[in-house]
């Protein structure tokens, strides 16, 4: 018969040492735990800017709709916003290597972003334009109601 116990012994101390001492993680691992950590951190950025479109950048408009401001200087003010959203997503981009999965929900954001501003742009426009022609036919109108002042300015 064969004696195991020296086997059994050598197998146990085995066991013992293989719990005490911490598994080194193999290259693929540490590599993995590389690649998620960034794309962990790319998908944070990506969330702070489709926060930034969903909620700011939104009720920005919404205030501005709101209060009736459609002022070219108001539109200009939100297209640098905007601005700046693109721009930090251009940043995010560039350190996204490995293709985060926000990335197309971020860029979604901004494209929705753009159509609001677009929209706000053409409110100003118009209201711009009508209040350009309001004072217009104003000036018409008063020329043809006293058409004395005309004269006394003529002369």
């Amino acid at each position: 018969m064969i004696d195991m116990q020296p086997a059994l012994k050598h197998h146990h101390l085995q066991i013992a040492v293989a719990e005490c001492i911490p598994q080194v993680p193999t290259h693929a691992e540490e590599e993995n735990k590389i690649i998620n950590g960034f794309l962990a951190q790319a998908n944070l950025q990506y969330d702070e800017i489709i926060e930034n479109c969903e909620v700011n950048f939104k009720k920005e408009i919404e205030f501005e709709h709101f209060r009736q401001n459609f002022i070219y200087a108001e539109a200009e003010e939100i297209h640098q916003e905007l601005d700046k959203i693109r721009r930090r997503y251009d940043r995010v981009l560039e350190r996204d290597w490995f293709g985060a999965g926000q990335r197309d929900e971020a860029w979604k954001s901004i494209e929705r972003s753009e159509k609001l501003l677009e929209e706000f742009e053409e409110q100003v426009f118009l209201r711009q334009e009508d209040d350009e022609s309001h004072n217009t036919l104003n000036t018409e109108k008063k020329n043809r109601l006293h058409p004395q002042r005309l004269d006394q300015r003529n002369t």
